[in-house]
């Protein structure tokens, strides 16, 4: 297998995204945590925040994955 610099770069790009995404998995929840009844949670899904942070965990599971290869 020929590994090109391209490659390199490509996959430290990943894995630099792959650790912002996991910095704000982390931190984001925060954000939202005073949701403690039922009510509350289910009314996050109009919160844009908790939406973003949902796409989030989805980049971040892909970024993760592509990274590994």
């Amino acid at each position: 297998m020929n590994i090109t610099p391209r490659f390199f770069r490509f996959g430290a790009v990943c894995a630099l995204l792959t650790a912002l995404t996991t910095l704000a998995v982390h931190v984001m929840p925060n954000l939202w945590s005073d949701a403690m009844s039922f009510e509350q949670q289910v009314d996050l899904r109009l919160n844009s925040l908790y939406l973003t942070n949902r796409w989030v965990v989805l980049l971040h599971c892909a970024l993760v994955a592509v990274s590994m290869f």
